[in-house]
């Protein structure tokens, strides 16, 4: 497994990608008490993958997409880059 992120120098995320599901979840669990207080999560599909999508005051602050093959999470992509983030939250 692996974890891509992307906040494009507007927003913290990893600087490299992440390997293994041990290192991916501590990842995921370490930055979850980051999220702005009043978010609301919603899962959505985004280039056909299951993900969740954070929003605050309407308007996207993320989203994590699951890649998954034969049942099994095999990555998973963070985009936290605020310009990435317009189309999610016209749609929203």
């Amino acid at each position: 497994m692996v974890l891509w992120s992307d906040g494009g120098g507007k927003a913290r995320a990893a600087r490299h990608p992440i390997y293994g599901a041990q290192r991916v979840a501590r990842h995921l669990i370490g930055v979850a008490p980051q999220t702005p207080v009043g978010t609301k999560i919603e899962v959505v599909r985004t280039n056909g993958e299951i993900s969740l999508m954070g929003v605050l005051n309407g308007t996207a602050i993320g989203i994590i997409a699951f890649e998954i093959s034969s049942d099994q999470v095999i990555g998973v992509r963070a985009v936290l880059n605020p310009d990435k983030l317009t189309a999610a939250s016209s749609t929203n």
